[in-house]
């Protein structure tokens, strides 16, 4: 897997000490590929170790990549099982490239397991049947794996010490949309998809037509493997490996390593018959079938297998990744429609209006607490300047006539504080200027102008603040 170029390969997010979005710190290459890498990261909030995957720089970001992506991550938010590694979190890059965080896992591959050679029937019985439990909750979503191989079967430790299988990389999974109602558009390619050393028959004619049986296929050979440890079907290249595929049957397993029961190759056989009708229906039927040859830590799994394959399918928010840089981001305050907008002009016309009318009383006390000289009136009645001797007289000997009653409730209540702005007021009734008279109420008169100019309701906003 990891050549001599995948191994040259540096990205500088992959570099120890890079941080990602500002969360996690990058601690090393745990794993290279021809597509992406896998790093090692920690969490810097909470001290919890991840692992990221991220698609290589110098690989061309194609659609179908971006999709593989998407599905994994939506895969795994599917798949509750504890033999499917969580994700965690999803996000990009500054670059725009999409990463995944995941579990880190303890251990390795089951691919590196059998470089050292076959196992005993019951481990790789127990093995198969825990990679069936998670198979089952992914059928029961409708998501075919179309890529089991046992480099992506990963075999770490529970807190007991006991082996657990992780069923790795979905990438290239299919999901049927119509068993998961949230699930996104499904995107399918034309070519074939898979490892061939793995593959079905039926996978390598059309890979979108492929169902769970498929799965058997690849689990069954995996199954062999561990049971010979060498593959079901060999060759030194791909077409030989597909011809041994399409004409050759595997020698049983029983034959080839002592210890193994000559009824488990009937089970090996139903798995790799090459018509996916002659062939277990499902894992479960596969589990069943597998489960007197387990060890006694395996007891009761096959029940389970079957108990998930018939439970109705959860509900699920499928992740999503942020937009790239260059797109467009909608605004996450407002959100502006026609009805905002009338509520916004009639808001404004409010505003102006209150503005107007606090000018005018701005305008109006000024010119009332004014008194500019020759006559000019300010508040209330004025008696004009006369030239008679006699009139004068006539007006200084008459009574003073009483002020216009204040139909308004407030004229009444009119008691200014002493030392207050509003006591200054009434002082300047009695003015000491020649030729002036004022009103005995001037503040009513006033009151009275300015309730002619002011609305005449207070508007409130339709949100039930008052303005």
């Amino acid at each position: 897997m990891n050549d001599a170029g995948e191994e040259a390969y540096v990205s500088p997010h992959s570099q120890p000490g890079a941080v990602i979005d500002e969360k996690y710190r990058v601690d090393g290459v745990i794993g290279r590929g021809g597509v992406g890498l896998v790093v090692a990261a920690t969490h810097l909030a909470m001290s919890q170790r991840v692992a990221i995957k991220m698609i290589r720089d110098d690989v061309p970001m194609q659609r179908e990549l971006l999709d593989r992506f998407q599905k994994e991550a939506q895969a795994a938010a599917m798949i509750k099982s504890e033999h499917v590694a969580r994700v965690l979190d999803v996000g990009r890059l500054p670059t725009g490239r999409p990463y995944i965080v995941m579990e880190l896992l303890e251990g390795e591959d089951l691919e590196r397991v059998l470089a050292r050679g076959a196992l005993p029937h019951t481990a790789a019985v127990d093995l198969t049947l825990q990679a069936c439990e998670a198979l089952a909750e992914a059928h029961r979503a409708g998501i075919v794996h179309r890529d089991l191989k046992p480099a992506n079967l990963f075999v770490t430790r529970r807190a007991d010490g006991t082996p657990l299988v992780k069923v790795l990389d979905f990438g290239i999974s299919k999901i049927r949309p119509l068993t998961a109602p949230h699930a996104g558009r499904p995107v399918e390619t034309t070519s074939i998809m898979g490892s061939p050393g793995y593959m079905a028959p039926e996978q390598m004619k059309s890979t979108r037509d492929v169902d769970a049986r498929a799965d058997v296929w690849s689990l069954g050979a995996v199954l062999y493997e561990m049971l010979v440890g060498s593959p079901a079907f060999a060759g030194s290249n791909m077409i030989e490996i597909l011809d041994a595929i399409a004409a050759c049957d595997p020698r049983p397993p029983s034959r080839c390593q002592a210890g193994i029961p000559a009824s488990l190759d009937l089970v090996l056989a139903s798995c790799l018959t090459r018509e996916p009708d002659h062939r277990f229906a499902s894992v479960a039927d596969l589990a069943v079938a597998l489960s007197p040859y387990g060890s006694p830590a395996s007891a009761g799994l096959a029940e389970r297998v079957v108990r998930i394959s018939q439970e109705p399918v959860p509900e699920y928010a499928e992740p999503r990744f942020a937009p790239l840089r260059s797109e467009p981001r909608p605004s996450s305050v407002t959100v502006v429609t026609p009805a905002r907008r009338a509520i916004s002009r009639r808001r404004t016309l409010l505003a102006a209006a209150g503005g107007a009318a606090a000018v005018g009383v701005v305008l109006l006390l000024g010119w009332a607490l004014r008194a500019p000289p020759g006559g000019v009136p300010v508040l209330g009645a004025v008696a004009p300047p006369s030239a008679d001797p006699r009139v004068a007289a006539s007006a200084a000997a008459a009574p003073p006539s009483p002020a216009p009653a204040d139909p308004s409730p407030s004229s009444s209540a009119w008691e200014p504080v002493a030392g207050s702005p509003s006591a200054v007021v009434p002082a300047l009734a009695a003015s000491t200027r020649p030729g002036v008279t004022r009103a005995a109420n001037p503040p009513a008169a006033a009151l009275r102008a300015l309730r002619r100019t002011l609305p005449a309701k207070t508007p409130s906003s339709d949100f039930g603040d008052r303005k």
